[in-house]
């Protein structure tokens, strides 16, 4: 599947590699990583899939994050996506044992992900940021509520790309995150809006946003 060659994010060079690595997780699992390339970040699809599968198709990540709410419908994400995905668990989720959270390697970073519905995130990101700080992590991925941020808590970035499907923000459209990793493992986020036509998404030659691509 080729990158559409007009999107404006930073060039990953389609260099990455995803790894397995067990080392200084206090989780004590298996962590899955991301060396250098694009990662598609999403939350909140609730059975609803047509942009998931448009964005997923025009982002072509070498790595895709759900923070929770598939209800239910990971597997089919697993077999449709162009790359590994990792799904935590969210509140509408009831099937097969997601887990409540991981942690995933992105270049020189570590991130901690969660749904966020256990850490009070509707209140305020304090919790969150204790919980990625205990776990080893300087970033933090949380869905839940419906409407997308990137912020700074006590030290840790976080990351809320929204809903792909059921937005809650002013302007109600959904979203997602672009994170390109560098080859010096750094981290370029970009947080991106979809201008709902109907079910569709308009062509990749329309103009780009300051924040990244409004579809």
């Amino acid at each position: 599947m080729e990158r559409p060659e007009n999107m404006d994010f930073a060039d990953s060079g389609r260099m990455a590699r995803v790894t397995d690595m067990a080392e200084n997780s206090i989780l004590d699992e298996e962590i899955q990583g991301l060396e250098q390339g694009r990662v598609l970040i999403v939350s909140d699809s609730h059975s609803r899939h047509e942009h998931l599968e448009d964005v997923m198709e025009r982002v072509a990540p070498d790595l895709m994050l759900h923070l929770g709410d598939s209800e239910d419908y990971e597997d089919l994400i697993e077999a449709e996506a162009p790359c590994p995905v990792v799904i935590v668990r969210g509140n509408c989720d009831y099937g097969r044992g997601l887990p409540d959270q991981e942690i995933v390697r992105l270049g020189k970073h570590r991130a901690f992900l969660c749904h966020g519905h256990r850490h009070n995130v509707r209140f305020d990101l304090e919790m969150l940021a204790r919980a990625a700080k205990e776990n080893g992590c300087d970033v933090a991925m949380y869905g839940h509520t419906h409407e997308p941020e990137i912020t700074e808590e006590d030290g840790v970035t976080i990351y809320n790309p929204g809903s792909i499907s059921l937005p809650r923000q002013d302007g109600r459209k959904p979203s997602f995150i672009v994170l390109d990793i560098d080859e010096n493992g750094e981290l370029h986020p970009a947080l991106n809006f979809i201008e709902r036509k109907g079910n569709a998404l308009p062509k990749q030659n329309e103009k780009k946003k300051k924040r990244g691509w409004f579809w």
